[in-house]
């Protein structure tokens, strides 16, 4: 037997991604976050640049470690 199988949680519902994200996006207010048929993203600000990002993970939790990776990152300061 495929040791995924016997570790792996259930996918989550509709409802409970959608809280999920909700409660993702609390924790990281200047992201976006959202889940897409199992993969989650996040638009947010782009560290040391102008631009914005999207970041994709194939679950919440990676999703919440590249978040905290790009919060620790100083953002530049737009020019005057």
């Amino acid at each position: 037997m495929d040791q995924r199988t016997t570790t792996s949680t259930p996918p989550l519902t509709d409802d409970e991604a959608a809280t999920l994200a909700r409660v993702i996006g609390h924790a990281f207010p200047r992201w976006a976050v959202w889940e897409l048929n199992g993969h989650w993203y996040a638009a947010g600000p782009y560290p040391n640049s102008m631009c914005s990002r999207t970041l994709h993970a194939d679950g919440p939790g990676n999703l919440c470690r590249q978040l905290d990776h790009c919060e620790q990152l100083p953002l530049q300061k737009a020019p005057l």
